[in-house]
């Protein structure tokens, strides 16, 4: 039979044979594609014997009824009450289909629709339907719809599943589906980068189809220039010098395409790093800020803000109090890279009051107090004196030497290394500190115990052996002939001298005749000792 655009009427008969007489059965017609009609408890139509024959009647519905249908009746009962639960399947099929019918027509859209017709995807992304009508003269099933959208300024094109058929029939139907339309790329930055570039970067879409890949579009307003990544980062080079530039950044995948994404403007340029040295001396005096050559320009302001002097050229400029400097550029194609400002507040105090500017080793001395490595005497008005011409003590050394290497962590041991010294002698940490490093060794006594003998001064000799073993006894070869007449190699520590005239840590004194003596059985004085902690420090 057929099944086209009208309904079609179907008989269903079976013949029961039971001693006690059957109940009519209930008999189902069931399709390949799992549709079920139910037809009922049918109606006795006739009787021979004991045999009991029953008809059904059913209506396919039309085109939706074409399948291959079979027929199912039970469960069985006779009169009596007996009962078969058993479903049987009555052998044969019902074939449900459309006439023979040469279609040469395709189908035709006669409508189309959007909701909604406007999208302002600066808002985020947004899902719109997609309504189209098709009509078949004649629809074969089954019918199907794709659809692809294109962006008529960009030439992109975004491409959906297959709509469904979401009323009438294949022969004339209306036809759904969704897009999902992609929110623009958002927080789109540019920055220069290196000469002549820039990068740019920005964040994803809040909402893409999970099943494409996305990628972006970057394109260079004013120049043109594009790139197409698959990153949020785009960098570009090459960029004309002095102009500015903004980017756009669409996102695009196999789906289509989103609105753009605008950065701030940035310009194309050169960087280049200003400097400013500041040289703060110790006293009021030989202070100054020095400009470097870099093509930039320099501005020098006071604390209230007024300009001394603009466009200062490169050299070195006197300074006291507050300074500030700013560097800029009128050049378009020239950025300042870095800190473009610089502040300074010189010192024309002196450390100690006992030491003025002009003394003697002034500025080791003010070094000594600027690294905390002597702290000096506090007086009862509240100065502070650093005795330049007292002896150093073996003590003071000590703290001395363990201020210089930093202050590190150490733990003294209960026990003294030294019998003449204990944890309670005034600089103990500092002195047991250099005996475990091994650069005071003390005296031995006939006992075999040690002396550290702390408040006996520091001879320039043994202060030479102290530097050498502080520094980690490097290797070094004294010279055959003494760098000063007044030790030989055969001196004691003469290769410890020898290493502290090499270093140039110790000058000794000029003699009339050209000569230098060291002088090694002299006790050190706390100036000498500033000056060979500043020369050891910065050899």
């Amino acid at each position: 039979m057929h099944s086209g655009d009208v309904s079609e009427p179907v008989t269903l008969s079976v013949g029961f044979s039971d001693s006690s007489g059957p109940v009519a059965p209930q008999a189902v017609l069931r399709s390949a594609t799992g549709t079920v009609l139910s037809l009922g408890q049918g109606v006795r139509t006739g009787q021979s014997g004991n045999a009991y024959s029953y008809e059904w009647k059913v209506t396919l519905p039309p085109r939706s009824g074409i399948a291959l249908w079979t027929a199912e009746v039970g469960p069985l009962e006779d009169v009596k009450g007996n009962r078969a639960e058993a479903v049987s399947v009555i052998s044969g099929r019902l074939d449900a289909r459309l006439p023979a019918v040469d279609d040469k027509e395709a189908p035709v859209t006669t409508g189309f629709d959007f909701s909604p017709k406007l999208v302002d995807v600066t808002q985020g992304a947004r899902s719109v339907q997609i309504a189209v009508r098709v009509t078949d003269t004649i629809g074969v099933p089954p019918s199907s719809v794709a659809w692809q959208l294109n962006h008529e300024t960009a030439g992109l094109s975004m491409v959906g599943d297959y709509m469904t058929l979401a009323s009438g029939n294949d022969r004339d139907g209306v036809y759904r589906g969704e897009i999902q339309v992609m929110d623009p790329p958002s927080n789109v930055k540019a920055e220069p980068f290196e000469t002549g570039g820039a990068r740019v970067t920005w964040t994803p879409p809040s909402v893409t189809d999970p099943r494409l890949s996305t990628r972006y579009m970057v394109t260079a307003h004013p120049s043109g220039a594009t790139q197409t990544v698959a990153s949020t980062t785009a960098t570009f080079t090459g960029l004309p010098l002095g102009e500015d530039f903004t980017f756009d950044v669409v996102a695009v995948n196999d789906a289509g395409s989103s609105a753009a994404g605008t950065s701030n403007a940035v310009r194309s340029s050169i960087p280049v790093k200003g400097s400013v040295t500041f040289v703060d001396r110790c006293g009021a005096s030989g202070d100054y800020f020095e400009i470097p050559q870099t093509g930039l320009m320099y501005d020098h302001w006071d604390a209230q803000g007024q300009l001394i002097s603009g466009q200062l050229t490169p050299g070195r400029y006197p300074a006291s109090g507050y300074v500030r400097i700013g560097a800029w550029s009128d050049d378009p194609s020239v950025r300042v890279e870095g800190p473009t400002e610089w502040t300074h507040t010189f010192d024309g105090s002196v450390p100690f009051a006992d030491v003025p500017e002009g003394t003697a080793f002034f500025e080791n001395m003010c070094w000594m107090a600027e690294k905390k490595i002597s702290t000096g005497w506090t007086m009862a008005d509240g100065s502070k004196e650093y005795r330049p011409l007292q002896p150093v003590n073996r003590d003071a050394m000590a703290a001395f030497m363990y201020r210089l290497a930093g202050s590190p962590t150490f733990t003294p041991p209960k026990v003294s290394p030294f019998k003449d010294i204990t944890p309670t002698t005034a600089f103990y940490k500092e002195m047991a500190w250099l005996a475990s490093q091994g650069i005071s060794t003390g005296w031995t006594m006939p006992d075999g115990s040690k002396e550290y003998r702390p408040l006996q001064p520091v001879n320039r000799d043994a202060m030479a052996a102290f530097m050498y073993r502080m520094a980690k006894s490097p290797a070094f070869t004294p010279p055959q002939a003494s760098p000063f007449k007044d030790i030989t190699p055969t001196t004691q520590f003469y290769k410890e001298m020898a290493w502290l005239a090499d270093q140039k840590i110790s000058t000794g004194w000029n003699m009339p005749d050209g000569s230098k003596e060291y002088r090694p059985v002299q006790p050190v004085n706390r100036d000498a000792m500033a000056a060979f902690m500043h020369r050891y420090s910065s050899r």
